[in-house]
């Protein structure tokens, strides 16, 4: 079994998502493992994980579980598992890196302590012959890793154009995503060459539960229920709901985790408010701190109007009533997620069933 490395700070759980979808396409089975849990290209949940990148000994047990039944392995790699060697002996077919901006800064302590952290993929774990995949669309990032390592083994994805690649459904049309789709299908060109990638039905490609998940409401209004949780995350969905509802009205739900970086929650709000007509904020999983304290710290990010409800499932359905025709309530931060962590118990908790039963 073929076994392949994405880390980034945002769209690995895209990333592996798609490629194992186009892996499958192609005829070679294949499974994701990432914060989702263990999934197949139909959409099932094969196992549940308790983090992104799962310890050394459960990623052995994934593998030799599953290598008759599937001939490729696509993995989110954090960069904590990479930091950690969760990998240890584990060398990657292939790998990509799809992005880079400010996150867990709460372990990492400096952005060039994550930056190191996150090459790790190819410095260490990468096997010799092959090359780290990079965006074409994250020239920065090329750039900036050939300047910190200029030995290190780089290629950027082939365009979609040059693939001749189209007709991709709405959500990987967003600028951001398309990062995502290049470095899926590059993945695959280097697993099983490029003479099929061109001819395969990506209309098919499903999208992962929780990105981008759009829930049509009444008087054409929306809720979207998207797992973004950084300020670049955030400025991305914002970017992408504005493009393809230009007319929409934006509110946004959301907060921002317990006992992680507290210098993004200021950022998260500056993120929210460049792109939203109101803003809701409340809680996510805040774990061991007080929500009420987490959220003065994102409030400190704001200049305009806001309204903070604590209790998420009061917060939403406050979003949702005050609702009008031709309005989107992005509601960020927990995605899939089917719990709330407070004081350390996970709560069962639905951002999905919430908006489900209001619009019974």
């Amino acid at each position: 079994m073929k076994i392949v490395g994405v880390t980034g700070t945002n769209g690995k759980t895209t990333t592996v998502n798609l490629a194992m979808q186009i892996s499958s396409m192609l005829g070679h089975p294949a499974i994701s493992v990432g914060t989702i849990g263990v999934q197949d290209a139909n959409g099932e949940l094969v196992k549940d994980l308790e983090s992104t990148t799962p310890s050394y000994v459960e990623m052995r047990k994934i593998i030799n579980s599953y290598q008759d039944k599937y001939q490729a392995c696509f993995v989110e790699v954090s960069s904590h598992a990479l930091d950690q060697n969760r990998l240890f002996d584990i060398n990657l077919d292939s790998a990509a890196w799809t992005s880079f901006s400010q996150d867990h800064l709460d372990y990492h302590k400096s952005m060039d302590e994550y930056f190191e952290a996150k090459l790790l993929i190819e410095r260490k774990f990468l096997k010799p012959n092959k090359t780290l995949i990079v965006p074409v669309l994250e020239s920065t990032l090329f750039d900036t890793i050939l300047k910190k390592h200029p030995n290190a083994r780089l290629k950027k994805a082939r365009s979609l154009e040059e693939l001749n690649i189209k007709n991709l459904p709405l959500f990987y049309r967003s600028t951001y995503n398309l990062s995502n789709v290049e470095c899926a299908i590059q993945m695959n060109c280097d697993l099983w060459g490029e003479d099929k990638i061109s001819v395969i039905d990506l209309t098919k490609i499903k999208t992962p539960m929780g990105r981008f998940s759009v829930i049509e409401l009444m008087n054409n209004s929306m809720a979207i229920i998207d797992y973004a949780h950084t300020p670049d995350a955030l400025i991305n969905i914002g970017a992408a709901i504005k493009n393809a509802f230009p007319s929409h009205k934006i509110t946004v739900v959301f907060g921002c985790g317990g006992n992680r970086d507290k210098t993004k929650r200021p950022l998260m709000a500056k993120a929210v408010e460049s792109f939203a007509s109101k803003v809701v904020v409340t809680s996510d999983n805040p774990r061991d701190e007080a929500p009420e304290d987490i959220i003065i710290d994102i409030i400190n990010g704001f200049t305009n109007s806001y309204e903070a409800v604590v209790d998420r499932k009061k917060a939403i359905n406050y979003a949702l009533e005050s609702m009008e025709s031709n309005e989107i309530v992005l509601i960020a931060g927990k995605g899939h997620e089917e719990y709330q962590e407070i004081k350390g118990v996970k709560h069962p908790f639905s951002d999905f069933l919430i908006v489900k039963d209001f619009n019974k």
